[in-house]
C-alpha cells in the first residue's frame, strides 16, 4: 500500500517522508493546513489538502469502498476510476 499509494492524500503523505534506503529524493509537501476539528467542512475532511479534489469531494463524504483487490478507500476519484474501468 505504501509502495504504490492510490489515494491522492496518501500519495502526498508518502511523498513527504524521507526514504531510509536508496538515493535521497526531494520531498514534496502537502498543500494547505490541518482541518479545524471544531468546524469540519461539508464533504471530505481533507479536501483542502488534496491535489485532486473535485466537486463531489466538497459535497459528500463517500463510504469506504473496495477500489482494488484488498484495497479500500473513501475517495470519489478512486471510486470513479473503478467504475470507469468496469
Amino acid at each position: 500500500m505504501l509502495d504504490e499509494p492510490r489515494h491522492p492524500y496518501m500519495k502526498g503523505l508518502v511523498g513527504s517522508f524521507p526514504t531510509i534506503h536508496g538515493p535521497k529524493t526531494r520531498l514534496t509537501g502537502i498543500p494547505g493546513g490541518p482541518v479545524n476539528l471544531l468546524e469540519l467542512p461539508q464533504g471530505r475532511n481533507f479536501q483542502a489538502r488534496c491535489t485532486e479534489c473535485f466537486a463531489p469531494c466538497r459535497e459528500i463524504d463517500p463510504a469506504l469502498t473496495e477500489v482494488g483487490p484488498g484495497h479500500r478507500a473513501t475517495c470519489h476519484l478512486l471510486i470513479a476510476r473503478k467504475e470507469d474501468a468496469a
